[in-house]
């Protein structure tokens, strides 16, 4: 029997492991595009201009989903920002599908991240040089919580 805790340490690494790892196999699999972008230049001004309100943010852009390219970006520039955005947030999000189904069972939590792994629009968020990454990673959050709030009515 594996204590708690490093049964927990494990299921994080192996699933940090497992999502790095598709980046790298699945994706080529699914989709043979290096990155998908779509109005690449608002979101390369969006980045650069995140933290300056003197000069115009792209008015089509949500400014919340470029908070996290923008916090990459100041140390590895713009395009390596969006880069690591998207690929963070890729990780974040099997995290999420992971736990949200280990809440359930130990088995239920491989099955979600193994079907979240096999939608190749979920893996193409990994390499998206824009904002969707992040408004992705954001909606599986907020219904991870809104399941745990429902899961645990007893706090409310």
């Amino acid at each position: 029997m594996i204590p708690d805790n490093l049964e927990k340490m494990l299921s994080i690494s192996l699933v940090v492991i497992i999502a790095i790892s598709s980046l790298f196999f699945l994706y080529p699999h699914h989709i043979s595009l290096s990155y998908t972008d779509t109005d690449f230049v608002d979101y390369c001004v969006g980045v650069a201009t995140f933290d300056d309100s003197s000069r115009l943010f792209p008015p089509k852009r949500s400014k919340l989903s470029g908070l996290i390219p923008w916090l990459w970006s100041l140390y590895f520039g713009v395009l390596k920002g969006l880069a690591w955005g998207a690929a963070s947030c890729f990780v974040g999000s099997c995290l999420i599908m992971y736990s949200w189904g280990k809440r359930y069972s130990s088995q239920i939590g491989w099955l979600s991240l193994a079907t979240y792994l096999s939608l190749s629009p979920a893996l193409a968020t990994s390499r998206m040089l824009n904002f969707y990454p992040e408004i992705c990673f954001l909606l599986v959050f907020g219904a991870y919580l809104t399941s745990f709030a429902f899961y645990h009515r007893s706090l409310w």
